[in-house]
């Protein structure tokens, strides 16, 4: 599988079993905005088709210090949607979100704002919540205090009773409203962050890995929690995380940043249905995005669907077509069936037994490949060729021992 290079990373390697490390440097990427979805199903996701709430065009931002935090980005984020925003660390994820909160103002670009959306200078009831990494508590005040702060600032502290209890509800704290930070546990804290964000009933909810901290069963369990209030709610999410797996689990989109100064590199679509279970399938396509993270130039692949069931192999060789071509990198797959090779490939290595060679190279001229193309007359001499090939190349050598 062949394709022209961009001038970005290095390598990534993709193993068979989708726990796999996967190896990778750091890069420097271009701007591509191309979408991949990474789904069971052909159905799009109802947010795709929603206005966006804000919008970030062309933005760039550069510090005091001269560090060029953002270069370049441009990043929808659509009403009602879970967005996720993935990137190595420094790439300027926490940056952005805090431009779209109006704590900061970006160097060069736009933030526009949709209808019906209000920018954070508005301090209506319907502005940004705000989530930060840690839970930033007031230690002096209790968990109903400090989720009243928001409203206190808007002295509308005395009328807003019932939401508070709601929101402190809403997070399961309702036995905890008179405890002190100090009695509490690190996702309670959380917890109690959330619910600080959420008294004002805000539209956009902004959360800049606010579970990076805690121990993988309370980050599992408050996962699950933020997706049930997500849903019962119809904020618009916007999330910030390292995870390529808590992403993958949390999001309807993920947006892939490039490292430092950070733009988009890619768009993954996550089109499995809610509540979530990883299946194989949904496994290997968090490793393929784990490798997707450096936006390297070179992609390595090691029979990664071989365990897979038929079906979903065929819709992951699709998407991974759709992916070669709109990043327009290398990619190197190892596969043990012809009919996968034929498919995917622009052109197919055919190695001998041990001790491995090169027998012989077949090119592949296919402009398009699709599920007609699997069915049609010139796939089947494709295939017929190389099976001849990979016979001949098992066929003991010369000289070989018996």
């Amino acid at each position: 599988m062949t394709a022209t290079s961009r001038p970005c990373g290095p390598t990534s390697l993709v193993f068979q079993a989708s726990q796999g490390q996967v190896y990778s440097g750091r890069s420097s990427c271009g701007d591509s905005k191309d979408l991949f979805v990474l789904s069971d199903s052909p159905s799009s996701s109802q947010s795709r088709t929603q206005p966006p709430i804000v919008a970030l065009r062309g933005v760039g931002k550069t510090f005091a210090n001269g560090t060029q935090a953002l270069d370049r980005l441009d990043l929808e984020v659509r009403s009602g949607e879970f967005l996720s925003v993935l990137g190595p660390s420094g790439c300027g994820k926490s940056t952005a979100l805090r431009l779209i909160a109006g704590l900061s103002e970006p160097s060069r670009g736009t933030i526009a704002w949709g209808t019906g959306a209000e920018p954070p200078a508005g301090r209506g009831p319907h502005d940004i919540g705000f989530v930060f990494q840690e839970p930033t508590l007031m230690p002096w005040a209790t968990v109903e205090r400090n989720v009243a702060l928001p409203l206190r600032l808007r002295g509308a502290a005395a009328s807003g009773a019932q939401r508070i209890a709601a929101a402190i509800d809403r997070v399961g704290l309702s036995d905890f409203r008179h405890v002190y930070p100090r009695a509490l546990s690190g996702g309670m804290k959380m917890r109690v962050s959330i619910a600080r964000a959420l008294v004002t009933d805000p539209k956009l909810l902004l959360m800049d890995e606010p579970f990076a901290a805690l121990d993988e069963i309370t980050r599992f369990k408050l996962n699950d929690d933020l997706l049930s209030l997500w849903q019962m709610l119809g904020k618009t999410v916007v999330f910030v995380t390292h995870s390529v797996f808590e992403s993958v689990y949390l999001s309807q989109r993920i947006v892939v940043m490039t490292p430092r100064p950070g733009r988009v590199f890619t768009e993954l679509a996550i089109d499995a249905p809610y509540p979530r279970e990883l299946s194989g399938g949904m496994r290997m396509r968090v490793s393929i995005a784990r490798a997707l993270v450096t936006a390297p130039r070179i992609l390595l692949m090691d029979e990664p669907f071989a365990a897979l069931d038929e079906i979903t192999r065929f819709k992951l060789n699709d998407d991974l077509v759709a992916l070669w071509r709109e990043l327009r990198m290398t990619v190197v797959f190892v596969t043990h069936s012809v009919f996968e090779s034929v498919y995917l490939s622009t052109r197919i290595v055919v190695m001998t037994g041990r001790p491995g060679r090169v027998s012989s190279e077949l090119a592949v001229d296919v402009p398009n490949r699709d599920a007609r193309f699997r069915t049609s007359a010139e796939y089947a001499g494709y295939c017929r060729v190389a099976s001849e090939a990979l016979a001949k190349a098992m066929q003991p050598r010369a000289g070989a021992a018996a």
